[in-house]
């Protein structure tokens, strides 16, 4: 990566690139649109030349973020099919996930 900030977040259990101004998807948070949301399970932070990589967190480091908007993705369909058997079930899902952007962090 030729980026010059950006750290490296556990957020929900899922590890995520946040860079200043950029907007990334995120498991579903339980906030409210425009809340400020603070990450602070930071696993490696690059500023310019400077890096830290954290084991397994970085200590006293933390990422403002806003919360942007909720959704959900495109609709996964299961289909489960045993021939010669009269058996088949079709079932869909739609994960719930949250953008957020991050603030400048430099």
């Amino acid at each position: 990566m030729k980026r010059e900030n950006y750290a490296i977040a556990e957020i929900s259990g899922k590890q995520v690139i946040l860079e200043p101004g950029k907007k990334i998807k995120v498991p579903k948070l339980n906030l409210e649109e425009g809340a400020e949301y603070t990450a602070d399970k930071i696993l490696y932070l690059r500023k310019g030349e400077d890096v830290q990589i954290g084991a397994p967190y970085l200590e006293n480091n933390e990422i403002k973020t806003t919360v942007v908007a909720h959704d959900r993705e495109a609709k996964v369909i299961v289909y489960k099919k045993k021939r010669r058997k009269r058996y088949d079930v079709k079932k869909g899902h739609r994960q719930q996930y949250t953008v957020i952007q991050a603030e400048d962090f430099a």
